[in-house]
């Protein structure tokens, strides 16, 4: 026989059923739902049994077997809440009078929660069962209390209207008290569910009660859900679905107050528009308490769920049961019409009331603060005035420019000094004059054909005696017979990309089976070109066989690629999709590689360290494709920015070891000839170059102060009181010193380099609110401008930032700005990129994404967020503005308060001096060289020609894939292959794979694995997505997440379906996670193994795999603006993430150690300060890209003594960071001596004398994690010397 089950369903709707034993008692089916809801130690507090309509409070509950009271059928209770079981230890108490728990008892349930039925029938009169007698104070409160009201009841009895009414609210008090205690909104849907259905509560029901008593509750309409541009349409149709109504139980703050009396502030929202600017002074401060306060406040007085809310639903029905005495009262009606009026005689006659009390209040408005029946605010205290006038903001803000008049940037500049620069924030002012043209005209023997000059002609370019000198060199050579290959490296905005659209236009409108394929780093400057391609092509005749041109790559829908295979004859691509998609099956494309003639790699200085080794063998594995399986030779067409190596750099990226001419000499001949074009015939307009280095904060340093900046701020131990004391002690002792320095002495110390730097190295004001203010100027005087940004966060802050200042200032222009950055869908960001190449936005916050080669028309300001990371990639954003020959243009830097930006405010010659810096592709690499040759063998045999694939990959290739052999990824073919010509290969390689291992092989740091980010508040829309590895940065639960500038709150993180959803919230707030990186090396617990003191210090140096460890811990609330912490949150359950690599260190001698301390060395700045300057000498011996490499630098390592927290080891450690390793640190192992050798040579050459922490030369990294925070050059000056001596010493002791 099955058991009998009890289905339950509590307030919100959750059903659960639980099986019965035989023998179990109510309590223990009571502990069964509570168990199944979620709630151990305690009981469910059943309000009614469906099944058993009858059942009395005592029935359903205590001791007696559950079979015994209602049989062995399946019955169906209403949970309303629960009560803790957890034993309370009794306390000697006085018993009241036996008169008083008579009373009591008679007066009252037995469980302090009572049900909602019993309620119901408590108020029509019903006698409550006897309850057993308890000593608990609050349940004798509550009797007592039960009592009074029941007297009260008797004496003043209601109209029969009236009396339905308050039952019905006393049910809906309990259901939304109950649900904000389950942090739950009482919305009428839910609570009204909530509610006995013989009640049948209405929204009518609750308007009525409402108007009766406004002080006793609240509805408040809102939008479930924002509505889209098309829902916008049909709001009115949609008006049902969309608005939801929040229920808001309130009671009077006094505990004899009337729930019939208006409060103070909804008296000034009904009155007319004299008093709404009293209301906009004082604002809507309540005047009547929520029942949500109440559920935080029960909660931390008892565990026990019943006390508290029964005894807070009694208050709120003595205050509404006034308010209907009070309306009773003030109708007029007699107590014998009264009891016979219908509601709404009452709710007609109570509004006549309060029009006659509103007409009243206009006829005699006072002073404002009669609006609010509370009493004034007290003045704020000292230290709240001063706060306060610590965070307002800088001068230049409170004088926001209003004006909308159209500048020129000469007089944008004039009036930026006088505002937003008052305070000298423009450090430096670099002015680059204009360039004029150098034009040459195409020699009369190149074959250029009519429809082809037609075509640049409709886009109004005269390709045969208009073009920039380089372009004209470049196409003259690529349309001669037997062509080589062009590099072409010349400045930002020359033209470059005419030099690769004139041949290919030419050759594939005169053969229709040639083919070119265009391959670009991002989809932005692909959709860009494409578009570029398309517009010139729309101006050739039909007649002239126009060719298709499409983009092939992660946004193509599947449903198109086959089309665009067969179909297009020049495709637009990327690394990625020709590594993943064209080659594993380039059979499907044998017609496009069978005629392709060129292959266009634009951008190609953005290919360098592992993401460039990466390219670099995919289009070797393109051009052994090519040429081995379809008899094709393409050419490479390869655009750069000015770079220091062009030609090496072309080189090693497709894999050519023939001769390399240039136009300064001879030119090269042959299918392997490369011609370096370098001269830039474009011109270039006038440009001005602002540096600008945000104010000092008020009080935040200068001379005589202790400075510091937010960065060192950031990552600052907290002092001991002990060691609070001793600096305080200090700073006595150096005033007293200090007092007794003879005048002259102290004059001439005054004006030392040291005091200036203290000075400037002071905390200054928030450069992303300074850059947002610059927008927004821009923007008001019609100035498009582009504002970079080095991450997706500080991108949306600049745009949230901005909008708030031009709804201020000029709210029509809030929505001609937008954020572009990763992470956005397709649809959206080829909308933003539609709007940006049209010129409807005028101004754009984003990342590097638009940095390449993005022609966004007519730009006249570039904006900075700080250092980008390298002077080429500065100089890159900088040539988006003043493209056309007579532009005048402005870019701005605006600097952080870290070290490496404020090296440049110090030295602006450093930064516009600097060196052309060179693109490492490191060919070589034994581990990208593996997964690349996988890849080649699964496409095509590898090494079936002698000594083809030997030059097509390196001479190590060899050597590589005889390891692979004998790991079993590769295995000899037993015989021979034949090829198309019916000649037989020499036993070639063969693929082990099943399938292509080109999915396995990451061309660059970007993840695979992505997180969806779901609307709720838009239906559960899929909005962005975001990489696994910054989930924990951007998307935790209680993170504001930004989107467009809409600030978002994420309420659930679903890590096994990978999505977190979020929901509009208007928050003044952004969020900043809060965690602590570690890195663990082999050995167990210990940070080393026993060291052996008869081992070389060169074969002390290890390698081997490392973990770097990131612990998430919680999160703080950073408000807008002020940059100011207000609150934070801890994680209850941690998270981590790891990056499993590959890593070499040394061990820092414990002598080392010792003679650094006794000589007052700082060991961790030198260490620190000592692996920034090895990795910037890295690539002299291991190239290796700057995102590539990374040292043990992370912030809570370097900020962390012995004295307080975990044991940190003294050692040099450098890591790859790229998961599974890419070859790097093992390498970097070979030559550590040598690399120790070079990076003391590069800190004792460097010119930045008399700085402590250095500069980006030397012992500053711009990736530093630490934010290059407690580097120290002498300490590393030290280290280094140390360490280099020790290596002498060991090799002369050997």
């Amino acid at each position: 026989m099955r058991a009998p089950l009890i289905r339950a369903t509590d307030v919100r709707g959750a059903r659960v059923a639980v099986p019965l034993e035989p023998g179990d008692t109510v309590d223990a089916a009571r502990a069964r739902l509570a168990a199944a809801y979620g709630h151990d130690d305690a009981r469910a507090v059943i309000g009614s049994i469906k099944t058993h309509p009858n059942a009395s409070s005592a029935d359903i509950k205590g001791a007696h077997a559950w079979v015994e009271r209602f049989g062995s059928d399946d019955a169906e209770v209403v949970v309303v809440g629960f009560v803790k079981v957890k034993a309370k230890p009794r306390r000697r108490q006085p018993r009241p009078s036996a008169a008083a728990a008579v009373d009591a008892r008679a007066a009252t349930t037995d469980d302090p929660c009572t049900s909602l039925a019993s309620i119901e029938r408590a108020s029509t009169g019903a006698n409550a069962s006897t309850a057993r007698e308890t000593t608990d104070d609050a349940c004798a409160e509550l009797a007592l209390a039960a009592a009074a009201d029941a007297a009260a009841r008797a004496q003043f009895p209601l109209p029969a209207a009236l009396e339905t009414l308050h039952v019905a609210y006393v049910a809906l008090c309990k259901a939304c008290l109950f649900l904000a205690r389950q942090g739950q909104q009482p919305s009428w849907r839910v609570a009204s569910q909530a509610v006995h259905a013989s009640l049948r509560l209405t929204l009518e029901d609750a308007r009525a009660m409402e108007t009766l008593c406004p002080s006793s509750i609240r509805l408040i309409n809102r939008r479930r859900r924002s509505l889209s541009m098309d829902d916008a349409v049909d709001a009115t149709a949609n008006a049902n679905n969309n608005d939801e109504t929040i229920v808001d139980v309130t009671a009077p703050e006094d505990a004899d107050g009337s729930g019939f009396h208006t409060p103070g502030y909804l008296n000034a929202a009904f009155d007319a528009k004299e008093n709404a600017s009293a209301l906009a002074v004082h604002g809507a401060r309540r005047s009547a308490r929520s029942i949500g306060t109440y559920a935080r406040d029960a909660a931390e007085m008892t565990n026990r769920y019943g006390v508290n809310f029964h005894r807070i639903t009694e208050r709120y029905a003595r205050a509404f049961r006034r308010g209907l005495l009070d309306a009773v009262e003030r109708a007029g009606f007699s107590d014998e019409d009264a009891s016979a009026r219908p509601l709404r005689d009452f709710i007609d006659a109570v509004r006549d009331i309060r029009e006659r009390e509103r007409i009243e209040r206009q006829a005699s408005v006072g002073d404002a603060s009669r609006l609010d029946d509370r009493p004034p605010a007290p003045p704020r205290t000292a230290r709240a005035v001063k706060k306060a006038k610590m965070n307002e903001p800088n001068d230049s803000s409170h004088s926001a420019c209003r004006s909308r008049e159209p500048m020129t940037v000469d007089a944008f500049i004039d009036h930026l000094k006088s505002t937003l620069a008052s305070r000298g924030q423009i450090v430096h002012t670099e002015y680059t004059p204009n360039r004029p043209a150098t034009r040459e005209a195409l020699a009369e023997d190149v074959p250029l054909s009519a429809a082809t000059v037609a075509a640049f002609a409709s886009v109004g370019l005269d390709i045969k005696r208009r073009l920039f000198s380089h372009q004209a060199r470049a196409v003259s050579t690529l349309l001669r017979p037997n062509p080589a290959h062009v590099v072409v490296s010349t400045g930002t905005a020359s033209g470059k990309s005419v030099c690769y659209n004139i041949p290919v236009v030419n050759t594939l409108l005169d053969d229709p089976r040639a083919t070119a394929l265009y391959i670009f780093p991002t989809k932005a400057l692909a959709r860009d070109q494409l578009r570029a391609l398309r517009g010139i092509l729309a101006g050739a005749r039909e007649e002239d066989t126009a060719f298709d041109v499409d983009v092939f790559d992660g946004d193509t829908p599947e449903v198109e690629r086959n089309e665009i295979r067969l179909r297009a004859r020049c495709v637009v691509t990327n690394p990625d999709m020709l590594h993943v998609s064209v080659l594993p099956s380039h059979k499907a494309w044998m017609q496009f590689l069978s005629g392709l003639r060129f292959v266009v790699v634009d951008e190609a200085h953005a290919y360098g360290g592992v993401f460039g080794s990466n390219v670099a063998m995919i289009l070797r594995r393109l051009r052994r494709i090519c040429l081995d399986e379809y008899g094709s030779a393409p050419k490479f067409i390869i655009s750069s920015a000015t770079v220091a190596n062009p030609r090496e750099h072309a080189r090693d990226l497709i894999g050519l070891a023939g001769d390399v001419g240039d136009w300064s000499g001879t030119k090269g001949d042959g299918d392997d000839a490369i011609d370096v074009i370098t001269e830039d015939g474009a011109p270039r307009g006038a440009k001005t170059f602002l540096l600008w280095n945000p104010a000092l904060k008020p009080g935040g340093g200068g001379v005589g102060t202790e400075a510091m900046t937010n960065t060192a701020r950031k990552f600052e131990r907290r002092l001991t009181p002990i060691e609070r004391g001793k600096v305080a002690l200090a700073k006595r002792l150096k005033a007293l010193a200090d007092a007794q320095i003879e005048p002259a002495t102290a004059a001439t110390d005054a004006g030392s380099d040291d005091e200036e730097i203290i000075e400037r190295d002071a905390a200054r004001t928030s450069p992303v609110v300074d850059i947002a203010q610059l927008l927004a100027e821009c923007v008001q005087h019609n100035l498009r401008c582009i504002a970079f940004c080095k991450t997706r966060k500080l991108c949306e802050l600049v745009l949230v930032y901005t909008r708030e200042i031009l709804r201020a200032s000029a709210p029509e222009l809030a929505d001609k700005i937008a954020s572009y950055r990763a992470g956005y869908d397709a649809a959206e960001r080829r909308g933003i990129e539609n709007s940006l190449f049209a010129g409807n936005l005028l101004g754009v916050a984003s990342t590097n994404a638009l940095e390449l080669g993005i022609d966004v028309g007519s730009l006249d300001v570039t904006l900075h967020l700080g250092f980008p990371g390298s002077v080429a990639s500065l100089r890159q954003q900088s040539g988006r503005a003043g493209r056309r020959e007579d532009a005048r243009a402005l870019s701005i830097y605006v600097a952080f308060d870290g070290p490496l930006d404020q090296h440049f405010m110090r030295h602006p010659r450093a930064l516009f001096d600097a060196p052309l810096e060179r693109a490492y592709v490191d060919v070589d690499n034994p581990i990208v060289l593996e997964r690349h040759l996988a890849c080649a063998a699964y496409e095509r045999v590898l090494f079936g020609n002698p000594g083809a694939d030997e030059a097509t990959f390196g001479p190590r290739a060899r050597d590589v894939a005889a390891q692979m052999e004998r790991k079993g990824k590769l295995f000899r073919a037993p015989c021979g292959t034949p090829t198309r010509d019916g000649q037989r290969y020499m036993h070639p390689l063969l693929s082990g794979a099943a399938s292509s291992p080109a999915s396995d092989v990451r061309v660059r740091m970007i993840e695979d694995e992505r997180f969806d980010v779901v609307d709720a508040s838009a239906g559960g829309k899929t909005i962005a997505s975001i990489e696994a590895s910054k989930v924990n940065f951007e998307v935790y639960p209680g993170a504001v997440y930004m989107h467009q500038g809409k600030s978002m709150l994420c309420t659930h993180l679903d890590v096994a379906r990978r999505r977190a959803t979020v929901r509009h919230a208007d928050v003044k707030y952004f969020t900043r996670v809060k965690h602590q990186t570690t890195c663990s090396t082999p050995g167990g617990d210990r940070a080393y193994e026993a060291f052996d003191r008869s081992m070389s210090l060169r074969d002390a140096i290890r390698c081997d795999d490392v973990d770097i460890t990131t612990v998430f811990t919680g999160f703080s609330r950073v408000a807008r603006g002020s940059q100011a912490k207000f609150d934070s949150e801890s994680f209850p359950c941690p998270r981590s993430a790891e990056l499993h690599t590959v890593g070499a260190w040394l061990r820092v001698p414990d002598h080392i150690v010792a003679s650094a301390k006794d000589q007052g060395v700082d060991v961790r700045a030198g260490i620190h300060a000592a692996s920034h300057a090895i990795l910037n000498v890295l690539p002299l011996r291991v190239p290796a890209g700057e995102n590539d490499v990374g040292c043990e630098c992370f912030a809570a390592d370097l900020h962390t003594n012995a004295a307080v927290g975990r044991y940190k080891p003294h050692r040099v450690l450098i890591y790859d960071k790229h998961s599974g390793g890419v070859g790097i640190a093992s390498r970097a192992r070979e030559h550590l001596p040598e690399l120790i050798s070079l990076a003391l040579t590069l800190v004792n050459d460097c010119a930045c004398v008399g700085r402590v922490d250095g500069c980006p030369l030397c012992v500053q990294r711009l990736t530093c994690d630490a934010h290059n925070a407690r580097c120290d050059k002498s300490a590393a000056k030290f280290m280094l010397d140390a360490l280099l001596g020790a290596f002498d010493d060991d090799a002369r002791g050997r």
